[in-house]
């Protein structure tokens, strides 16, 4: 991995904690179940980074996703 590449992993996995903090105070809040309302906002998050790429790239996209999901072997 290059140094650029570990730098936007290491925003990815920071962005990505204080999202999963943020939400989940939301659900305890809320009274709601916490992983499961995480999984939802994951699912509705996913969905919105697929339609927001442009069509000639939603299939790579698409993999991806799978791929860092562990959904592709």
């Amino acid at each position: 991995m290059t140094p650029d590449e570990r730098h936007v992993s290491a925003l990815v996995a920071a962005c990505a904690k204080e999202a999963s903090a943020h939400v989940l105070t939301y659900a305890r809040d809320a009274g709601l179940d916490p992983p499961s309302f995480l999984v939802n906002v994951a699912a509705v998050l996913v969905s919105a980074a697929l339609a927001a790429q442009p069509e000639d790239q939603r299939l790579a996209a698409s993999r991806h996703l799978q791929h860092a999901l562990g959904l592709v072997h």
